[in-house]
């Protein structure tokens, strides 16, 4: 009796209702049926896509462990590219299927990974799904740009302080006036965050403040009404400023003054010799150590030529 299990993938799942995660259960399960197979158990990433490696997909993170432990003997998938668009993904299961003899069934066909014939088939369509991912990616890219050179807003994540449509929403832009303004008085990053969470102030998403989220806000131009594409500013958007433009480049220069300087006492050189001196014995410079414990700093060469007490030799 051979055991398998089901893996059910949707890139975006708008509704939450699962709908085509179902339509893919009912499919494989049929599958299944037909072929007498045991279901030894099933695998879900709703509305995870497969396109980009670095993204965690729990479901087939566990499908892959469970598989390795010997706990089912075949797969079967609505389509390969539900199981994954990554080659080297589909690699790991080619040499899977040519140590173990794995059985992998789709709506549309089998694909015999332990035949060359099949690999061959395997490979080409994943390359076919790759090729689509990268012209989708290129397409859109070029659409953004295309939006940003007429000054529209930008699709995707919305800019705190407006809708998607470029549309104020005003008690989220009073926030965004507020930390120029702030910033623009004197107050530091970390203070700015601190006055928000003392007020209780969220983010857009519903967290708490940082120094890093205020100074994202800071350094936006598009809330002084500019039109910016991947850090590139394109010209004047059409969505109403923020924050005076005058206001904003003013912000900018202070972000970006030399002599603001952060973490003074995590910078400073503590060690006037580390990098400065070198050792008389191979010429390479010596460092700072304080393996010795006790609190005092010595200086050593990387070859151990020698270890001096730091403070006289600074001295």
């Amino acid at each position: 009796m051979v055991t398998c299990a089901l893996y059910l993938r949707i890139s975006l799942d708008a509704t939450g209702e699962r709908l085509a995660v179902e339509r893919q259960r009912e499919d494989c399960l049929e599958i299944v049926q037909d072929r007498g197979w045991t279901l030894a158990g099933e695998y879900v990433d709703n509305s995870i896509s497969a396109s980009d490696a670095r993204k965690k997909r729990p479901g087939y993170d566990q499908l892959c462990e469970d598989y390795d432990a010997g706990q089912f003997e075949a797969l079967v998938c609505w389509d390969l590219d539900r199981l994954t668009r990554q080659p080297r993904q589909l690699e790991d299961w080619i040499d899977r299927a040519a140590k173990h003899g794995l059985k992998l069934v789709t709506a549309n066909g089998e694909a015999d990974l332990t035949t060359d014939g099949g690999c061959m088939y395997a490979r080409i369509k994943a390359a076919v799904a790759r090729a689509e991912v990268e012209r989708k990616g290129a397409r859109q890219s070029r659409a953004q740009r295309q939006r940003a050179e007429h000054g529209k807003s930008p699709k995707g994540v919305r800019l705190t302080g407006y809708t998607l449509a470029g549309e104020v929403i005003a008690e989220e832009a009073e926030v965004i006036r507020r930390i120029f303004k702030r910033f623009s008085a004197g107050d530091t990053l970390k203070g700015i965050a601190r006055g928000l969470e003392e007020d209780r102030i969220k983010t857009r998403r519903g967290g708490g403040w940082s120094s890093s989220s205020v100074s994202t806000i800071l350094r936006n131009a598009r809330y002084a009404g500019r039109s910016v594409y991947k850090g590139q500013q394109m010209g004047a958007a059409a969505w109403p400023a923020l924050v005076g433009e005058a206001q904003f480049d003013a912000v900018q220069s202070r972000l970006t003054d030399p002599r603001r300087t952060v973490n003074r006492a995590d910078t400073a050189r503590k060690h006037i010799g580390s990098g400065v001196y070198y050792c008389g014995s191979c010429g390479a410079r010596v460092r700072s150590s304080s393996g010795m414990g006790g609190g005092l700093h010595r200086y050593i060469c990387r070859d151990n030529h020698f270890y001096r007490s730091g403070k006289p030799v600074d001295e």
